[in-house]
């Protein structure tokens, strides 16, 4: 069994979604036709096996190695010494719709962007798509991601805890009179 390159696969990879975005504009971040999305400075969410088939699809390389070149390099999140690279979890496609359940990964998105600006001639990778992960699924994901950096706080929509209401003016005259200290009206 030969073994493989796996700097040239990447970079396989690399310049099939560069070509497939320039092409179709449809190929990353966007919602119903794309299988990865950018959701935070640092990260891509791609709908897994969907990224990893389209990937195939426009490289001629099987699934299961680009799943395996996109781990094995670091560009794809893994968890525990199984190395699962994807979990479900409940994803906002829109600010204003309801979240569905989808088979997930975390993409670097030095992998993705880079290869817009490499292949793509871009300047820039790609601004933040309006998908949102399920805040309450927030502890999930840290879990998955253990000991790696995790999706910022813009990452997440709904069902965030309620805020806490305002403070009064008396009350917080209150909390920041000393005790003994008289409060001027």
């Amino acid at each position: 069994m030969p073994l493989n390159d796996y700097s040239a696969l990447l970079e396989r990879l690399q310049r099939a979604l560069a070509l497939a975005f320039d092409q179709s504009g449809e190929f990353l971040n966007r919602p119903g036709s794309s299988s990865a999305f950018k959701i935070d400075p640092d990260f891509y969410l791609a709908i897994l096996p969907q990224f990893a088939e389209d990937l195939s699809f426009l490289t001629g390389i099987l699934a299961e190695t680009v799943t395996e070149t996109l781990v094995l390099t670091g560009n794809l999140a893994t968890y525990g010494p199984e190395r699962i690279c994807s979990l479900r979890l409940d994803v906002l496609l829109s600010r204003s719709g309801s979240p569905r359940p989808l088979q997930v990964g975390f993409l670097q998105a030095g992998f993705v962007d880079g290869a817009l600006k490499l292949y793509g001639g871009r300047r820039s990778g790609l601004p933040l798509s309006d998908v949102r992960l399920n805040a309450a699924q927030r502890p999930l994901v840290e879990r998955f991601l253990a000991g790696r950096p995790v999706p910022a706080s813009i990452s997440y929509a709904g069902e965030m805890p309620p805020a806490r209401p305002a403070p009064s003016a008396s009350a917080k005259a209150q909390a920041v009179a000393k005790p003994g200290a008289r409060i001027r009206r």
